[in-house]
């Protein structure tokens, strides 16, 4: 045994002096004739053609292919295909069509997150830019809303039945659910599956729309909603529970929120557009590669994304943020000093059907698909259903839909899963811990022990599996 791997080893170690030795062969030919610089050039590019030439199948980032269009053309490849092509700015998929190209498949989702632009101005939702320019509108989009057939996947595989009509009978006419997703089990703690808490509490930030909003209510009520579903025992894995925010300025007072409570897990990019707003980058690791943990006091954890940032993601159960909102009675005190006729806006969330441009149109689409797609098995979602139903045509179809499911209403309802006739209803910070300080409720757990007694405790979701932990130490 050992004998043989000695003998692999010089057989490797002679084949790595072949090739260092025609390496710096080949290394002098080209440079006795052309320039140091180019030399290197015309060289690493000899060397990867020698290496992918009989390779079937080629991988690379569409900024790697288009810096790479030299070595692409010598491999002549028949076909190209690019994945998440919605997000893929035109330019990079022009430069990476080399002549030899006869097939180009673009797989991706046109009514999902655009490319992302440096330049505002640039874009499709910038007045001028939307005239002259368009540069986040990507290849696949632009065919799209030019009539180009396209084949779409009509069978979905994530969201529960419930959750996915929201898009289907708004975005994604024909969608199927496939039957594994028939198959979810309810939300632990929840009466609903899906429900919408509309309120009235004023978004914070400032009448600029160039402001990063944020609405404190959601954070207070989202924050104490949100420790309902590690203590029921099913919701402690990284990626089981997500909380997603419609602005930078929400996650940021959120990741504070939470902080002391749930191991918060953020995005590199959010993490990095945090640094640039909070100009903190000082305390930002230079070298970190993944996202951004903040291990603190508990087990439990929750991803916190913005919608911009979760494209292509999911959770089992999603709390989605949307902020804007513009207030109303029940916020006596900064209705003191707010006119009451104060403009609605609901921002990135406006979606008309008579908006003055296709491309326009599109665009204040995509966020919402994104926020409305990412959930399996549990949406909750706040928000003032009035400001969105009387601003935007998509949102009024889809709370009139929530409206008939009773999915609707003023306060979360949750119930304990062993008592599930007691429904109580969260509308305040704080009224969660009262009712249910464990996750379950205040009646009696009631479950027989071994010993033949009942539990005397108070219910809480894991009940069984403390009762028989309480037995075994009698």
């Amino acid at each position: 045994m050992q004998q043989n791997q000695l003998d692999e080893f010089k057989r490797l170690k002679k084949v790595h002096a072949e090739k260092v030795q025609e390496y710096n062969e080949i290394k002098e030919q080209v440079g006795y004739t052309k320039p140091r610089a180019v030399c290197l050039s015309e060289f690493s590019i000899q060397v990867r053609r020698d290496l992918l030439k009989n390779v079937e199948i080629i991988g690379c980032t569409t900024t790697g292919a288009a810096k790479l269009g030299s070595l692409l053309k010598s491999l002549s490849p028949k076909v190209l295909m690019v994945e998440e092509a919605g997000q893929v700015l035109e330019a990079h998929i022009l430069g990476s069509l080399v002549p030899s190209v006869e097939h180009l498949i673009l797989i991706g989702d046109p009514l999902q997150l655009r490319p992302t632009l440096n330049n505002f101005a640039l874009s499709v939702e910038h007045p001028r830019g939307s005239q002259l320019y368009r540069f986040d509108m990507s290849l696949m989009e632009r065919l799209a809303t030019s009539g180009l057939p396209m084949s779409r996947i009509d069978v979905q595989r994530r969201m529960r039945p419930t959750i996915s009509s929201l898009i289907r009978n708004t975005l994604y006419e024909g969608l199927q659910d496939h039957e594994l997703v028939k198959s979810y089990p309810d939300v632990r703690g929840m009466v609903k599956n899906l429900f919408f808490v509309t309120h009235n509490h004023r978004e914070n930030g400032g009448m600029d729309d160039t402001a990063s909003k944020y609405n404190v209510y959601e954070v207070r009520i989202q924050r104490y909603s949100r420790l309902l579903f590690p203590r029921q025992g099913c919701y402690s894995a990284e990626g089981d529970i997500v909380v997603l925010c419609a602005y930078l300025g929400q996650l940021a007072r959120l990741r504070d929120a939470l902080g002391g409570e749930v191991a918060v897990v953020i995005d590199e990019r959010d993490q990095a557009a945090l640094d640039d707003r909070e100009g903190d980058k000082e305390d930002a690791s230079d070298d970190s590669d993944g996202p951004s943990i903040q291990h603190v006091k508990v087990t439990s954890c929750v991803r916190l994304r913005t919608v911009d940032n979760y494209q292509g993601e999911e959770g089992k159960v999603v709390i989605l943020s949307l902020v804007r909102n513009s207030g109303g009675d029940e916020d006596e005190v900064e209705m003191q000093t707010v006119s009451q006729h104060t403009k609605v806006n609901i921002g990135f969330l406006k979606v008309h059907a008579d908006i003055y441009s296709v491309e326009i149109a599109y665009s204040l689409t995509h966020c919402s698909a994104v926020a409305l797609s990412r959930a399996r098995e549990g949406l909750y979602i706040f928000g003032n259903a009035d400001n969105l139903s009387s601003r935007s045509r998509m949102w009024r179809s889809i709370i009139e839909e929530l409206d008939a499911q009773d999915a609707l209403g003023k306060g979360l309802p949750v119930a304990c899963h062993r008592h599930p006739e007691r429904v109580e209803y969260i509308s305040r910070p704080g009224q969660l811990s009262r009712i249910a300080p464990d996750g379950g409720c205040m009646e009696q757990c009631d479950t027989l022990l071994k010993c033949g007694h009942l539990c005397p405790f108070k219910s809480v979701p894991a009940c069984s599996v403390i009762a028989t932990i309480r037995t075994m130490l009698l």
